[in-house]
Parts: C-alpha cells; structure tokens; sequence
C-alpha cells in the first residue's frame, strides 16, 4: 500500500496485530497492512508522538503549524476519541516523551522538566544537574509506566570526550539513581520498563539504575534494541 501525509514514525503494537502510523495524521493499519482509521485535526498540525497505551488504546500528542501549541488525545483501538487536554505551554524549544501509561515528560532546554498525567494535571516540575553548564544536547525518555524518567547529556560543551551523567528520577523528580556513562555512549531509549545508553557499547539498566547487560561488538557501534520476554535483541552497525 501507498502512505500519503508524509509519515514520520512506525509503531507496531506489543501483540502484533496493528501498525500505528504518524505523520500529518495518525493511521492504524492492522496486520496486512488495511486502513482501519485515520484521525487528523482540523487545524493544520502534524503528530509529533504517538504509543499504544498500556489500555489497549492509542494517546497522541498533535502539534500545531501555527502557535506550536499541543494537543493531547486518546483514542479506543477502534478509534473512537475518549478524552484529551490542551498541553500548558512551557515555552519554545521544549521537547516531549510520551509514556505507554499516558504520562507525558516535557523537557525544556534550560534543563527545566515537567511531568503529566494523563488528565492533563502538571505531577511535577525539576531540574536536572549540568554543574557549570559545560553540557549540551539533553536527551529524556520515559519508561512504559510513566513512573522511571531517564535524562542525560549528549556531549560537552568544549567538545572534549569526558563522563555524561544520566540521572534517574521518579515522575515525582526523585532522584532513583545516576548512572555514569562516556561521550562513545551518547544515545538513550527506553525499552518498556528497562533503559539503554548506547553508542559505542550497549547497556542496558532496570528501572532502579541497576546495570542488566553490558554487550560491545569490535568496531562496531549499537544502534538499536528491543526486549520481550525477558530476551533482549541488539542492532549494531559497522
């Protein structure tokens, strides 16, 4: 089949049977690949994430061309709206993570970060360290329950390969633990309830920063993974 609407981003569902698509509008294709719907505003914007939920239904935060203002909704499998709310502007340059739970991380550039129910109630508002302000490039993700957020550095300032932190904290901005990592492993991603940092190496930490795998291929960098069952697979790249 042919996508218009310049699609962004694939999802497959945990079970398999459906392929949630984002772009200018959001579509769900089930397992041979047929249109079951496909939802768009009516102004202009584009779906700047989109998850299955841990109900079995579909959230989705829509951006807006016009103001940059953001809309967040939840859909039924079938596709019918449930309920949504007006993102709170936090100010330009913000990034967001959506959880499976429906809990969204807003993460500003000065390192400012809010966390938000799935009723649109800010939970919690901290600060992530950058003593000195001698790091750049914040990267956040959040697991599927919404409750573990993983935030860190990409790199230093002055461009000298050095230790990135990553800081582990609760939605509340409790700090769980911090985890120490090098400017070869820039990259995060959260893989259910588990995190990985890769780059150079791949490690893979638990929802209280203990360390699970740590796997490296000779010249080789990771590049992705997934987890199911309690197996994890790597993806590296030469």
């Amino acid at each position: 089949m042919e996508l218009g609407d310049n699609p962004t981003s694939f999802t497959l569902s945990t079970s398999g049977k459906y392929l949630l698509v984002a772009g200018q509008r959001l579509t769900l294709l089930d397992d041979a690949l047929h249109q079951k719907w496909s939802r768009q505003t009516t102004a202009p914007s584009v779906v700047e994430q989109a998850v299955f939920t841990v109900t079995g239904g579909v959230a989705v935060v829509y951006s807006f061309l016009k103001d940059q203002s953001r809309q967040f909704v939840t859909y039924d499998i079938a596709g019918k709206y449930q309920d949504g709310y007006t993102v709170p502007d936090f100010g330009r340059g913000s990034q967001i993570s959506l959880a499976r739970s429906g809990t969204l991380v807003v993460t500003l550039e000065s390192g400012t970060i809010y966390t938000v129910s799935p009723q649109g109630k800010v939970i919690a508002k901290f600060t992530v360290p950058n003593p000195g302000q001698k790091l750049a490039g914040l990267v956040t993700v959040v697991d599927d329950s919404g409750t573990r957020i993983l935030v860190g550095y990409g790199r230093s300032i002055s461009g000298t390969p050095g230790p990135l932190p990553r800081y582990l904290f609760d939605q509340t901005g409790k700090k769980i633990a911090q985890i120490s990592a090098t400017s070869d492993n820039p990259d995060l991603r959260a893989l259910g309830n588990d995190f990985l940092t890769f780059g150079r190496t791949a490690e893979i930490f638990d929802k209280d920063g203990k360390q699970l795998l740590s796997a490296s291929k000779l010249n080789f960098n990771a590049i992705d993974a997934s987890m199911s069952d309690g197996e994890c697979a790597l993806l590296f790249q030469e």
